[in-house]
């Protein structure tokens, strides 16, 4: 549709979807086009390419995932290295701590020491706990990825393929020069299952989150034309 794929379509309102496999496109065209969408207006493309509607489709994913980790207090961390980490942390310091019970009486009931028996057992406790976490984060966060991609190439080492890359699935998209019709094309395709549903302004830039959750002043179509700038 461009010169250059991936710089510029050549109208103004565009949106993207991912869609598990072809034949899942193809039936999302043919609603399109029930629900009063012009097919010069609709596109499909595979993911073996490089056209301008998968890089747009691959752009909006890679800024979803840049902003789900920003909202994240695990900002460093992809999902399944944070639920290994906090599971890790949480285990692993309980078991330490049990252990440091047990050497904390030790140490109270057969030692001499300054401290009282109490203050010799919670201090253990407090050690032990601490060395567990840490070692439970650590361990937990770069284990957990591995178990659950365990026969599953694509995700070993929680390196998973992008949605515009992945074998078998299509991109349909729609484009218009009227804004209503490319809104209401992306609330069908969503309703369809498609996996992502991302809004590309005429440079192939993803709209920033806020499209969907824009401020009281925001202006209608505010973002259409500030894409990239959230």
């Amino acid at each position: 549709m461009s010169a250059e794929p991936g710089r510029h379509f050549e109208t103004p309102f565009n949106v993207v979807a991912s869609f598990p496999a072809e034949a899942a496109a193809r039936s999302a065209v043919r609603a399109l086009g029930e629900r009063g969408v012009p097919p010069s207006a609709i596109t499909v493309a595979g993911t073996d390419g490089d056209s301008d509607e998968e890089v747009a489709a691959l752009r909006a994913e890679m800024q979803e995932e840049v902003g789900r980790s920003s909202a994240s207090p695990w900002v460093l961390m992809t999902g399944r290295q944070a639920k290994g980490a906090f599971w890790g942390t949480l285990l692993t310091a309980a078991a330490f701590m049990v252990v440091g019970l047990v050497v904390g009486a030790v140490w109270a009931i057969f030692f001499r020491s300054a401290l009282p028996p109490w203050a010799r057992i919670v201090f253990v406790v407090l050690v032990a706990g601490l060395a567990g976490g840490t070692v439970g984060f650590v361990g937990g966060g770069g284990i957990e990825p591995r178990l659950e991609a365990a026969g599953q190439p694509s995700t070993e080492l929680d390196d998973i393929t992008p949605v515009a890359e992945r074998a078998h699935e299509a991109i349909v998209a729609v484009h218009s020069g009227d804004r209503a019709t490319v809104e209401d094309a992306a609330a069908i395709l969503g309703s369809l299952g498609a996996e992502r549903v991302a809004f590309v302004d005429a440079t192939g830039t993803p709209l920033p989150p806020q499209k969907g959750h824009p401020r009281p002043a925001d202006p209608p179509g505010y973002w259409w034309k500030h894409a990239g700038s959230g």
